[in-house]
């Protein structure tokens, strides 16, 4: 009786007698289980850690493959579950205050339905097998990356997307962005090596600082993106903030060649960074006073 006592005292507060469930057992993943019972056992300076408690979790590398009992994690915030196996995420989109998730190279094929995860404030979700036409419908979401998939179409519903700042959607077969995107807040647009050749209804976009559309080989006018202003002589941009533009001159057309060579020349009405070289406008932004005969 002495030894079975001291055996109990030694154990885990959670490892119990009778046949009772361990907390980690509702992980089907036999590697999730392992996870979080080391989680779960190991000494957190004497407070009790239950799953119900826990705010951060990140299990990369694991080979995991299925989330379910994840829904348990109530109180999580930030999860990382990057480099695993991973196909269906439906426990995870319940979470009722997750801000934070990172579930990059796995095998994610539905992308629709992380739009039921309303409190989400930064989605990574690149390598993996998104396809076809995307939807951006999120509530609270900042940051987003779509890159690594095979996504051809983005676009929006209305009364969302509100607060997205950053979308990078790079490295996919992207060959449209539909109309009427609403993205009142965005900042940040990385769309390199995709097919796009039409940036027009990215145009609505008044808060955007930076634009990336490297190696686009479909991409070869960019006449809509600065129209000439006869008046001034010059150049304006469309994005009136933009700071940044990354572009592969190699597929322009003359037209568009030319319209680049004068704005490096100074011919823009706003300071820019092109390609890594700082613009710096050298034409005054004045009408010409008219000639009175």
């Amino acid at each position: 009786m002495r030894w079975i006592l001291t055996i109990a005292f030694l154990l885990p507060p959670f490892v119990t007698f009778g046949g009772k469930k361990s907390p980690w057992k509702v992980f089907s993943d036999q590697n999730a289980r392992a996870a979080f019972k080391k989680m779960l056992t190991q000494p957190s300076g004497g407070k009790k850690v239950t799953l119900d408690r826990i705010e951060t979790v990140q299990i990369d590398h694991a080979h995991i493959k299925s989330t379910k009992g994840f829904e348990k994690l109530t109180a999580l915030k930030t999860l990382s579950l990057s480099y695993n196996f991973i196909r269906d995420v439906s426990p995870i989109v319940s979470l009722p205050n997750l801000r934070q998730l990172d579930l990059s190279c796995n095998d994610i094929t539905n992308g629709t339905i992380f739009m039921d995860c309303d409190t989400l404030e930064l989605l990574d979700v690149s390598h993996n097998h998104i396809k076809y036409t995307f939807t951006c419908a999120f509530r609270n979401l900042r940051n987003l990356n779509l890159s690594m998939n095979y996504i051809e179409q983005l676009q929006t519903r209305e009364q969302c997307n509100h607060l997205l700042e950053a979308i990078d959607i790079s490295d996919n077969p992207l060959t449209s962005l539909l109309p009427n995107l609403t993205f009142p807040s965005l900042k940040v647009f990385l769309a390199n090596k995709t097919f796009l050749k039409d940036l027009s209804p990215l145009f609505v976009c008044n808060t955007l600082e930076t634009l990336e559309v490297e190696h686009c080989s479909n991409l070869k006018s960019i006449e809509k993106l600065f129209p000439y202003n006869k008046v001034t002589e010059t150049y304006t941009c469309v994005f009136p903030k933009l700071k940044k533009l990354v572009i592969s001159e190699i597929f322009l057309n003359e037209k568009s060649e030319k319209i680049l060579r004068d704005i490096y020349n100074g011919a823009l009405e706003q300071p820019i960074t092109i390609n890594g070289k700082f613009i710096q406008s050298k034409r005054k932004t004045e009408p010409k006073k008219a000639i009175k005969f």
